[in-house]
């Protein structure tokens, strides 16, 4: 399916303001967040693949940024070939445990047979761990569900991550 999506649209969240995540999500998933011929309204299984994406590396940036940087979130989508890329940067501190736990649980994710396995060792995991810990499912359910893969760079100052999702359209 060809999609008419070819610019980029662009959002950013000035602070961690998870309410405007949430209405983030909801115009993806109706598709009033692409006006017009922008994107492929009548595909609601792709908008609702699509606002789980944005919706989950929105809310990690929102919790693990560095807001005593002055800068904001910003969210990306573009079509790149038969692909919905979303692209997050967030500022995070340098040597910040969240990220690096976030890059070593992206190389497990690529380690494994497939995400469907990821997802359900990590969620017998946690059935098995004390209650009250942090899920850490996010990643891997967007990975299971949406069905796309993810990757994370940080910038060599360390200052700056940017998680990339990459949907492909059925």
């Amino acid at each position: 399916m060809a999609l008419p999506l070819t610019s980029a649209i662009v959002e950013a969240l000035p602070a961690p303001d998870f309410r405007q995540i949430d209405q983030l999500r909801a115009r993806v998933e109706d598709g009033s967040l692409f006006p017009g011929e922008g994107f492929p309204s009548e595909d609601s299984e792709l908008r609702e693949s699509l606002a789980i994406v944005c919706g989950e590396l929105l809310e990690n940036a929102a919790k693990y940024s560095d807001w005593t940087a002055g800068r904001s979130v910003s969210l990306t989508l573009i079509v790149e070939g038969a692909d919905l890329v979303v692209r997050v940067e967030n500022p995070v501190r340098p040597g910040d445990e969240h990220v690096r736990e976030l890059l070593m649980g992206l190389a497990w994710l690529e380690a494994q047979p497939s995400a469907a396995v990821a997802y359900q060792h990590r969620v017998m995991a946690i059935a098995a761990a004390r209650p009250g810990g942090p899920s850490r499912l996010g990643l891997l359910r967007i990975a299971y569900e949406a069905g796309c893969s993810v990757v994370a760079e940080l910038d060599p100052t360390e200052t700056l991550l940017t998680m990339v999702a990459r949907l492909p359209v059925r």
